[in-house]
């Protein structure tokens, strides 16, 4: 008897859920993966997302949310965009109305998420010169950064060096923009060694102005009170550094 109960209420769940309808199917996707990236004590479900997008998300800070409300906008069979309208904090922890999107796809069967739109948190300590930068979508704007990662150089073209009488060094770059996006503010993080090889201080050197694409830019760098500094290494800080 108990078998046969078990066996009908199986039935009974899979014909409510065979019942709902498209939208409430896509709705549903869409709350349990804002329900379980803002529940800490919940593992994530892999089954509501593509692939591609799993190894996307994996690892990537986001804006918690609460108190969500989904909107469903068909854009054709098997491609549906969920805005979802909801409450999140800003840097200053004060509340503010968020609106996100949501990509599906069925492609794959069921319905899953393949896109987000500002779910994903924009760490970047530089600006890229785009005016259309706010309304890429997530998986763009990482493909984009990781593009720029790649194509955007650091070039010595004066090591450091400083005289007998002063404690100061300085040395020329060259920031060398390969990729198709222009840039500009770019913090560059200069460490200095001494004659064996240790850290002995640090320095930060921005670049302000438009970096074009497929240009470059030289500029100075100058560091003082860095007497025991022998040589230097020379890093682009792409994204801003955890607090």
């Amino acid at each position: 008897m108990k078998k046969n109960t078990i066996i009908l209420l199986s039935i009974g769940l899979t014909f409510l859920f065979s019942c709902k309808s498209r939208e409430d199917k896509i709705k549903d996707v869409v709350n349990e993966f804002l329900t379980e990236i803002n529940d800490q004590t919940k593992t994530l479900n892999k089954e509501l997302m593509t692939e591609n997008f799993a190894t996307f998300f994996k690892g990537k800070s986001y804006y918690l949310s609460q108190n969500w409300d989904l909107t469903v906008k068909p854009d054709n069979d098997s491609i549906i965009l969920v805005e979802a309208k909801s409450k999140t904090h800003n840097g200053l922890g004060q509340p503010i109305e968020i609106l996100q999107g949501f990509y599906l796809t069925n492609t794959f069967g069921d319905w899953k998420i393949f896109d987000s739109y500002k779910l994903v948190a924009d760490h970047l300590d530089f600006e890229i010169v785009d005016t259309q930068w706010d309304f890429y979508w997530d998986r763009d704007k990482d493909a984009i950064f990781k593009d720029l990662q790649e194509k955007v150089k650091l070039e010595v073209i004066v090591p450091g060096y400083g005289s007998y009488y002063s404690d100061s060094r300085k040395g020329k770059l060259k920031l060398i923009n390969n990729s198709e996006y222009d840039i500009q503010r770019v913090k560059i993080l200069i460490e200095h060694f001494d004659n064996n090889g240790n850290s002995v201080n640090t320095d930060k050197e921005y670049v302000s102005n438009i970096i074009r694409k497929h240009g470059y830019r030289e500029f100075d760098w100058y560091t003082s009170d860095c007497a025991k500094c022998y040589k230097q290494e020379f890093k682009i800080n792409f994204v801003k550094e955890s607090n």
